[in-house]
């Protein structure tokens, strides 16, 4: 009863000033109210980008990337991780609010929380709340966000909106005794709540939707910004090698292939964040907006949820494989609507690695694009390449034996002679890559849009639940 009391004696009252430069994480019990409505816009340049004076958005060769952790706030091991290449926020700030100790209450006091429309571009992974001190349980997700798995409890979230988000409104693992209540959660790109091994929970009177329809970028963009501390490293480290890809006349370099990358990720910046429109005939514009424009403006991903309850660990694999540790969830008067998405749908690509078959990764767990990518001559299976598969294969060429940027699941050596051999094939017998379908460019296993999917839960409640268009 003490440490309850003086919980709830710590009272701190949040305004804009408090999400100037990074996540806010709670580590202390009390009770938060938001005093304005927060616009979240994390070490946003100082001086806007101009186009016209050649400024880039993009460019690794800067000290501190825009709208990511600085150097000295990784060193302080406030927000580690983007340098060091694991870490909870080692691809970049992954929260407005991350909630890592127990007896916790969020009033929103009326407000609303939204990325900014820019910060919404430039960081595509990313929830308003997060329970937890990273995105994904110890040995899951892309990278290795840390082992110090937290288990929360007595979390209480109320009161107000919770904005646009590229990815969800609100995210955690292993959390119990979360009580959301009177609140309304819309403009996420990917999910309303999804919650991995959480107990004793209750969502009353919660409004989920509309998703977002604007989504400017395919997933690839979210690779292309998250690679940029890792393009710093392949640059500093082997800039000056030569490299020519197969069925190309000219070598290049790897600093070359590392510019290329930037300037188009520079013009999808200048063309979303500030409508700047370029020549049809324009080659590079036309390579990047192939790469990472979003024509629809609906997620391209493989799945979209209302309210996700799952099992702990990921809910990226099949429906059943996660189903333990989750119990006692109950949702009364809640409304999910307005869901829309337009998978793109990827092959599931593996090759033989002398051993057995291995999954054809990049750095992120990511998939080649073999679908709509056009990485390769359909006729001829002949290594055609974009921006970012010329990076990829370059840093399977230089990084192999550095572990930590290339981490435990990039695999290319089985289609390297495809990348840098003339007249090779990848209907080859030496290649022999095995597709299968039914995956996204995440390699997550497709499953539409749901409005609750509940995948291992003992004991729920569902009470006055809407679910429409």
């Amino acid at each position: 009863h003490s440490a309850t009391q003086n919980c709830d004696d710590n009272v701190v009252y949040l305004n804009n000033d408090d999400f100037m430069h990074g996540t806010y994480r709670i580590l202390e019990c009390g009770n938060y109210i938001l005093t304005d409505d927060i616009v979240v816009n994390f070490n946003a340049p100082q001086t806007p980008f101009s186009y016209e004076a050649g400024d880039s958005p993009n460019d690794y060769n800067r000290n501190d990337l825009p709208w990511f952790p600085t150097t000295a706030q990784q060193d302080s091991g406030l927000y580690f991780g983007l340098d060091a290449f694991w870490g909870p926020f080692s691809i970049g700030f992954m929260a407005a609010i991350t909630v890592e100790t127990s007896h916790v209450t969020i009033d929103l006091n009326g407000h609303r929380i939204d990325m900014h429309s820019e910060f919404y571009l430039q960081q595509r992974f990313f929830a308003i709340i997060e329970l937890g001190n990273k995105q994904f349980e110890a040995r899951q997700g892309p990278v290795d966000f840390g082992r110090d798995d937290i288990q929360i409890s007595d979390i209480v979230i109320e009161n107000g909106v919770l904005g646009r988000s590229s990815h969800h409104g609100i995210h955690g693992a292993l959390a119990s005794d979360v009580r959301i209540t009177n609140v309304d959660i819309q403009n996420f790109d990917v999910g309303g709540i999804q919650c991995n091994g959480c107990k004793n929970m209750v969502i009353d009177t919660v409004d989920i939707g509309p998703q977002n329809v604007d989504i400017p970028v395919l997933g690839r963009y979210v690779h292309g910004r998250a690679v940029l501390s890792r393009l710093r490293y392949l640059v500093d480290s082997f800039g000056d090698e030569k490299i020519r890809f197969a069925n190309r006349d000219e070598e290049t370099t790897v600093r070359e292939l590392a510019d290329t990358f930037v300037e188009q990720l520079d013009m999808v910046y200048y063309h979303v964040a500030h409508g700047i429109h370029f020549d049809d005939d324009n080659v590079q514009w036309q390579r990047a907006y192939k790469t990472f424009i979003n024509p629809t403006g609906w997620l391209d991903g493989a799945s979209a949820y209302g309210i996700l309850l799952n099992g702990e660990g990921t809910a990226v694999v099949n429906i059943g494989r996660r189903s333990s540790g989750t119990r006692n969830i109950k949702m009364r008067n809640v409304k999910i609507h307005d869901l829309a998405i337009n998978p793109h749908e990827n092959f599931w690509a593996s090759s033989f690695d002398g051993q057995s078959n291995k999954i054809l990764h990049g750095f992120f767990f990511e998939t080649l694009d073999w679908n709509y990518g056009h990485i390769y001559d359909r006729n001829t299976g002949l290594y055609i390449g974009d921006a970012y598969t010329d990076i990829l294969m370059a840093a399977n060429q230089f990084l192999k034996e550095d572990f930590c940027p290339l981490g435990s699941l990039f695999f290319l050596d089985g289609i390297a002679d495809w990348a840098f051999t003339d007249g090779k094939s990848l209907w080859d017998d030496g290649i022999s890559v095995d597709f299968r379908c039914g995956s996204d460019i995440q390699s997550h296993s497709g499953k539409g849009a749901i409005g609750i999917r509940i995948d291992g839960t003992q004991g729920f409640l569902i009470e006055d639940t809407h679910i429409y268009n």
